[in-house]
């Protein structure tokens, strides 16, 4: 494909689902030349430019070699991949000179992006170690909301992931086979996935680099791309050799059924150990408690016995008082004893 058929062809594909398209017929029209990698790093040209990227503004790009005595070049077209996290992605073509590449940002206003720059035979630039985020700029018009909820991806699990530990993605709608492309902050490269129809799921054995988000893209045949872009935090050990597992496609029902076969081996398993405990707690808690009941019991009983055996205490007579007749007088029985002693 020469440079008059890609400027023929570029006129043609202006949106950026088009661009991804074109950017699929090239690989495959060149696919006797087996992708390189590394050949080229991208920056924006302006240096000082912060993680807030303005909506509807045009920002250059530069490009160029990885290495300054080794001169290599990417084979133009090139295109921006922006990864909208939790989102739709979209590709969108920068142009065929590597000296005068422009993008501008038409992703909705607080997305948060993930960007690379790829050539036509999809080498990457690598990715940059932030995300970008689109503030409102001086126009919106440029916009294009494309999240549609008949294409989408999600994962079975979110926040982290560890170290040789399964991640799955299963993917609803589109048309397969589908490309996952596994790319992660900092990193120069991109992993890229076939997976082969009739599958509609990703089992991924976690082999990223702790402490830098991975995100999973996922495009069917057509060049769409699918709606929810999960993102997962990879943690744990530096080692990736994960000897004896592999990554592999698979179906989403039946990897369905063997999730919920495995909640519900794991449900019966919580079951049957909670029955245990309560065979074991439920007679020992009968024999604690009865044995304090007759404790109890018995304290009880020596108390009572005790009582009894004690001798009365003696308990002297109150003094009466006797009424004298015709006086109206009350005199004790011990003033009476006196008188008559006088």
């Amino acid at each position: 494909m020469d440079y008059r058929s890609l400027l023929n062809a570029i006129s043609l594909f202006s949106t950026p689902f088009a661009s991804f398209v074109l950017l699929l017929m090239t690989i495959t029209a060149n696919a006797q030349m087996p992708p390189d990698t590394n050949l080229f790093q991208w920056k924006f040209s302006d240096n000082f430019l912060g993680p807030q990227l303005p909506s509807c503004q045009s920002f250059g790009i530069t490009v160029e070699p990885v290495n300054a005595t080794n001169i290599t070049h990417g084979i133009p077209p090139f295109y921006m991949v922006a990864w909208e996290i939790g989102g739709t992605p979209r590709t969108t073509l920068l142009g065929l000179n590597e000296t005068s590449l422009s993008w501008t940002v038409d992703h909705p206003v607080g997305a948060s992006l993930m960007l690379n720059v790829v050539d036509s035979q999809g080498n990457g630039g690598g990715v940059p170690p932030q995300a970008y985020t689109v503030q409102s700029g001086q126009s919106t018009e440029c916009i294009v909301n494309s999240n549609q909820s008949d294409f989408t991806v999600s994962a079975n699990i979110t926040g982290t992931v560890n170290t040789c530990q399964p991640y799955g993605l299963r993917i609803h709608g589109g048309v397969p086979p589908y490309n996952l492309s596994l790319a992660q902050f900092n990193s120069p490269v991109v992993t890229n996935v076939t997976i082969p129809s009739p599958n509609d799921a990703f089992t991924y054995i976690n082999r990223a680099t702790p402490g830098y988000l991975l995100l999973a893209a996922v495009s069917d045949v057509t060049g769409r791309y699918a709606f929810g872009t999960p993102t997962i935090m990879p943690r744990g050990s530096e080692d990736v050799s994960c000897v004896g597992l592999n990554s592999s496609p698979g179906n989403t029902v039946l990897l369905n059924e063997e999730q919920d076969a495995q909640a519900g081996a794991v449900a019966k398993a919580k079951r049957r150990q909670i029955a245990t405990l309560a065979g074991i707690l439920i007679p020992l808690s009968i024999l604690i408690f009865g044995g304090a009941f007759i404790a109890y019991r018995h304290y009880i009983k020596q108390q009572r016995s005790k009582k009894e055996l004690a001798p009365e205490p003696l308990v002297l007579p109150e003094p009466k008082v006797v009424e004298e007749a015709g006086a109206g007088v009350l005199v004790g029985s011990s003033a009476v004893l006196e008188n008559q002693k006088g």
